[in-house]
């Protein structure tokens, strides 16, 4: 077994992370005598885990002991949930910290990403320096990821407020927690309504796409991936990012930039062409994050949720037009075309399940930003 960024990892080791607490060994790891059959792993006695007492939004991702000052750890769940099986490459593990180290490199010389957006970085990946006997495949359920608690990324005065919370209904109102953070009139009509939706698709919109037409880089910022970093006062201030395995790379706009990026020898992360990225892109930040924000405040106003995806187009285009100088000749007018004017692709998970494939499918689909769906109420 080996740490990704180095650390000793021996058969006995107990010794935790900062502030992890101390290490326990899994009592069914000992009770077996070989727990994954075939793999060639006998006897294990490793402390991967430590007590765990700390559930997270993530099915797979705990905090030991329950600690605010404890890393989070994302753990492999050897179990097919929506299209994906939740285990751990240790491509993942080893790319991890590479890529947390060039996203802090990145934000903190960057006048525009400074304020706007921060990371919760992968401070190591655990995972077996071998294949598997019986398929020569990577021994993906034998992994761990240590991430930095997403508390400690923040200043003593805020809170980091998860996306997924944003759509649902507030105790205090029953509607969206968005339109408590954002508007704090008393009354949601519809004009205050796309005046909240505005306002964080600018918070959201603008880091992510300066990285992305920038850089080449492009989160996963989806909502389970996201947080809404507050004030004391319940004021919105930047986006929060967690979970990097995700993150797609345009390899040609990073050299581009002289930025350097080791790479592990499964290049799922890089590409040379922009399809991955858009795809990425569009499926996490727009359909998912953003289409699920718009659907719940149109339905709770309630009012056309076409209204709210004009405010969405306007910002996109507003941030088009600000990196427009900055992109290759042509490439500006192609990346208006498709996210403004063309159909989506969707990503079908339904399909993926039903093929039995982990290869990710697309399908065509209408594009809400676009100007004569932008006016039809019906758009989703």
């Amino acid at each position: 077994l080996r740490f990704s960024n180095g650390l000793p990892a021996h058969r006995t080791q107990k010794k935790a992370l900062p502030g992890a607490g101390h290490g326990t060994v899994i009592p069914w790891w000992q009770e077996l005598g070989e727990p994954f059959p075939g793999t060639g792993v006998v006897g294990v006695d490793f402390a991967i885990l430590w007590l765990i007492d700390g559930p997270t939004l993530s099915v797979r991702t705990v905090v030991p002991g329950g600690a605010v000052s404890a890393p989070h750890l994302k753990l492999a769940f050897g179990v097919r949930l929506t299209s994906m099986r939740r285990n751990i490459s240790p491509r993942s593990c080893i790319m991890g910290p590479r890529i947390s180290s060039l996203l802090e490199s990145i934000i903190s010389s960057d006048d525009r990403l400074r304020d706007q957006v921060a990371i919760a970085p992968e401070l190591a990946g655990l995972c077996v320096d071998r294949e598997s006997p019986l398929d020569g495949e990577p021994l993906r359920d034998l992994a761990a990821i240590f991430r930095r608690n997403p508390c400690h990324c923040v200043a003593d005065d805020e809170t980091p407020v998860p996306a997924s919370a944003l759509p649902l209904g507030s105790p205090a109102s029953g509607g969206p927690l968005l339109l408590e953070l954002l508007y704090r009139g008393g009354v949601w009509d519809p004009v205050a309504a796309a005046d909240a939706l505005r306002s964080y698709a600018e918070l959201l919109l603008a880091p992510v796409l300066r990285l992305h037409f920038a850089y080449g880089i492009t989160l996963e910022a989806h909502p389970q991936n996201a947080f809404l970093v507050v004030s004391g006062h319940g004021l919105p201030r930047r986006l929060l990012i967690r979970d990097l395995g995700g993150i797609r790379i345009h390899e040609p706009t990073l050299r581009a930039r002289g930025l350097q990026l080791q790479l592990h020898e499964d290049r799922l992360t890089v590409s040379d062409g922009w399809q991955v990225a858009r795809r990425r892109l569009i499926h996490a930040v727009f359909q998912w994050h953003l289409g699920h924000l718009a659907w719940a405040v149109a339905r709770h106003v309630p009012m056309e949720e076409a209204r709210l995806w004009r405010e969405v187009r306007d910002v996109t285009a507003e941030l088009l037009d600000q990196h427009r100088g900055e992109l290759p000749a042509g490439r500006w007018d192609d990346e208006r075309r498709l996210l403004l004017e063309s159909a989506w692709e969707a990503k079908s998970s339904i399909r993926m399940r039903l093929e039995d494939t982990q290869e990710e499918l697309f399908v065509s689909a209408p594009n809400p930003l676009c100007g004569d769906l932008a006016e039809d109420s019906t758009a989703v």
